[in-house]
C-alpha cells in the first residue's frame, strides 16, 4: 500500500487515539471511531481499533505490571462477561425509539456525576471491592447493548481512588482479553481485512511512540490531578454518545 494522503490520514488518527488511551487508559474509539468515519473508513474502524486496543493494553500489561490491580481486573472481566448477553438480549427487546431513549438517559446521568464530582462535590469512596460486580456486570450490559463498556469502568476506578499510574494500567487488564475477543470475532465474521492489517502494519511504528507519549503524558497529567481529567473525558464520552442519539432521533 502506498503512503497516499489517505493513509497518512488514517495513521495520523490512529497515532492520535493512540496517545490518548496511553495517557488516560481510555479514550481511543471515541477519537478514533467517528474521525475514520469523516475519513471515509468507517467499514474498517472497528477493527482496526480493537487491534490497535490489544497492542497498547498488551504493552502497557508488560511494562507497567506491577500497577495492574489484578484482582480488580478479574473481576471485572469475570463480571462483565455475564453482563454482555444480558445488554444484548436488553438492546434486542427494544425497538429503535426506546433504545434512544435510554442512551440519551445513560448520557445524561453520567454527564450530571462527572460535573458534580467537577465541581468539587466529593463522591462516595469506595474502600474495597465489594461492589466490584456491580460495574463490571453494568459495564457487560452496556458493551453488550451499546458498545459503550467505558464509564461504568472509569466511575469505578476513579471512586476506588487508584492512582493514576494505577488507573490506566488496570484498564488494560480489562481492555486486553475483551480486545482480543473482539478481534477473534472480527476475524469470524471476515471484516478483519487485508486493507485493516495493512494499516495496521503502517501505523505500528506511531503506535509504539504513542505508548511511550503517553506514558510519559500519564506522570504529567497525574501531577496536575488526574481525576479532574478522567471526569473531563468522561463527559467528552458521554457528550459523543448523546449526540449520536439526537442526531438520530
Amino acid at each position: 500500500m502506498s503512503i497516499d494522503p489517505e493513509t497518512i490520514l488514517v495513521v495520523g488518527i490512529v497515532f492520535l487515539s493512540t496517545t490518548i488511551r496511553s495517557t488516560f487508559g481510555f479514550g481511543d474509539a471515541m477519537v478514533a471511531m467517528p474521525l475514520l468515519a469523516l475519513a471515509g473508513k468507517f467499514e474498517i474502524a472497528p477493527a482496526l481499533v480493537a487491534l490497535t486496543s490489544a497492542t497498547v493494553a498488551g504493552a502497557i500489561i508488560i511494562k507497567d505490571r506491577k500497577d495492574v490491580q489484578w484482582k480488580s481486573a478479574a473481576w471485572l472481566v469475570g463480571t462483565a462477561c455475564l453482563g454482555i448477553p444480558v445488554g444484548q438480549i436488553w438492546f434486542s427487546s427494544f425497538d429503535p425509539s426506546d433504545q434512544r431513549i435510554v442512551k440519551i438517559l445513560l448520557a445524561l446521568m453520567i454527564i450530571a456525576f462527572a460535573i458534580f464530582s467537577l465541581l468539587g462535590r466529593r463522591p462516595i469512596q469506595l474502600k474495597t471491592d465489594k461492589s466490584i460486580y456491580l460495574f463490571g456486570f453494568t459495564a457487560g450490559v452496556l458493551g453488550g447493548a451499546y458498545n459503550t463498556h467505558g464509564p461504568p469502568l472509569i466511575v469505578y476506578g476513579t471512586l476506588r481512588g487508584w492512582s493514576a499510574s494505577e488507573f490506566r494500567a488496570t484498564l488494560q487488564g480489562y481492555f486486553f482479553p475483551t480486545s482480543l475477543l473482539i478481534i477473534v470475532m472480527h476475524v469470524s465474521a471476515g471484516s478483519c481485512t487485508a486493507e485493516v492489517v495493512n494499516y495496521y502494519l503502517l501505523a505500528l511504528p506511531l503506535i509504539v511512540t504513542a505508548i511511550l507519549v503517553g506514558a510519559k503524558l500519564n506522570v504529567v497529567v497525574q501531577k496536575r490531578g488526574f481525576s479532574r481529567y478522567v471526569w473531563i473525558m468522561l463527559i467528552a464520552i458521554s457528550g459523543m454518545l448523546l449526540f449520536e442519539s439526537l442526531r438520530t432521533s
